[in-house]
């Protein structure tokens, strides 16, 4: 076998991975959108300079636009191998986006079940703990050889456990893993060349992040300690944010009231156990029309604001802002990653609830990347013969990690469209 990262050798986000067997049958990993805070527009522009001879399959590890965005502009005679949550998430994220994705029909994939591509490939799914649900690593075993994908995973999620029993029980034998650095950096005594808009906890410790189950009390704690309306501003595809905010608000004795968009992606996905306003009479989804017995509108939510959390969406931040319900008595939680405060629409909206003295609470976010410690850790488990980062803009610093005994193979960093043998 042979590997080319198409791109992610030295940036996080927008990865896109190949790999070819001695018989010339291909497959590739991952084909997402470049990150940036402001709004890009996916085009062919992006893609990455593909040979379609002997191009057998994508493999899309789980549904955040940096790894899947690009999946539309493939040929469509490609199949596609994708969790059914995750290409659910996808196709639901079709109806409110600007960018729509069409898979088209996918082959789906499950935890632990391997599958052959081309009898040449035999792939090993491992669901794995992230803030996208549904998230995959990949085994994947060819010409003798075998590769492992981490794709973006943590350990302090609430599937942390999955994470946990890979590393007590893991693959032998990796010739070459592809591991994700996103949280990586030189340490601050090593460079002096480290942006100042990123996300720095990291950068001189390896103490874990904080836990979704810590997330949880701070939720709660702002929730039991604001008069008035509590609202929080997250993504609607985080399954795991979701969970936390809404066994917080549970705790706080506060109703969630969520987005018709929220509502449908759970729908979609289809497991019962997820909040949502069918099946949780202390889930409503907002409305501005009359409303139904499993809906909440501004009118009532107006008559006692301290019993309810609101899941913010722009269109019902301007309904609340026209409502007067953010007021000194408010609170507005900002629970994803800094980086889009920048963006222009979304720091004016901070800055026109911040004119109402509406209180603006310290971030409540975790990262949905390993930490430090972590990675550390799992490559130390799984010993591959060698490593390779992806999704990292320090690939380099991985070679100065202090790693633990156990990781007994090398660390190699490889350039964007460089071609190396298994």
């Amino acid at each position: 076998m042979k590997i080319t990262i198409h791109r992610g050798a030295n940036q996080i986000g927008g990865t896109c991975i190949e790999i070819a067997a001695n018989n010339g049958k291909k497959i590739m990993i991952d084909i997402g959108m470049p990150l940036a805070e402001d709004f890009i527009e996916p085009s062919q522009e992006f893609m990455p300079e593909i040979e379609y001879a002997g191009l057998e399959a994508l493999l899309i590890s789980h549904p955040h636009g940096d790894h899947y965005m690009l999946a539309g502009f493939l040929e469509k005679k490609i199949p596609i191998y994708i969790g059914r949550g995750a290409a659910a998430i996808i196709e639901a994220a079709n109806s409110y986006t600007p960018n729509k994705v069409k898979l088209g029909d996918t082959i789906p994939i499950e935890n632990k079940k391997p599958f052959t591509i081309a009898d040449t490939f035999r792939i090993t799914p491992f669901l794995t703990d992230h803030s996208a649900y549904d998230s995959y690593m990949f085994l994947i075993e060819a010409d003798g050889k075998s590769v492992f994908y981490t794709g973006d995973f943590r350990c302090h999620g609430r599937k942390a456990k999955l994470v946990k029993a890979m590393m007590k029980d893991p693959p032998k034998n990796i010739d070459v893993m592809l591991m994700e650095g996103t949280n990586i950096y030189p340490l601050k005594s090593e460079t002096t060349e480290i942006d100042d808009n990123m996300e720095m906890t990291e950068v001189s410790s390896q103490k874990s992040f904080v836990s979704e189950a810590a997330l949880e009390k701070e939720f709660q704690n702002e929730f039991e300690n604001t008069k008035g309306l509590a609202v929080v501003q997250s993504s609607c595809q985080n399954m795991d944010r979701l969970v936390t905010i809404y066994r917080a608000a549970k705790r706080a004795k506060r109703e969630l009231v969520l987005p018709w968009q929220v509502g449908y992606i759970v729908m979609q996905i289809g497991n019962k156990n997820l909040p949502n306003f069918r099946n949780f009479k202390d889930v409503k989804k907002f409305t501005s029309t009359p409303e139904r017995p499993h809906e909440i509108g501004l009118e009532t939510i107006k008559k006692n604001p301290e019993k309810y959390v609101v899941f913010l969406t722009y269109p019902i931040t301007r309904a609340l802002l026209t409502g007067r319900l953010f007021n000194k008595d408010a609170v507005y939680i900002w629970s994803l990653w800094n980086g889009y405060k920048k963006q222009e629409k979304t720091a004016q909206v901070i800055a026109e609830i911040a004119a109402t003295n509406t209180k603006i609470a310290k971030d409540i976010h975790a990262s949905g990347h390993a930490d430090r410690a972590t990675i550390i850790e799992f490559v130390a488990q799984l010993n591959p013969k060698r490593l390779v980062p992806v999704h990292t803009a320090f690939p380099e610093a991985f070679k100065s990690l202090e790693w633990k005994k156990g990781f007994t193979g090398q660390v190699e960093v490889h350039a964007d469209n460089e071609w190396f043998e298994v």
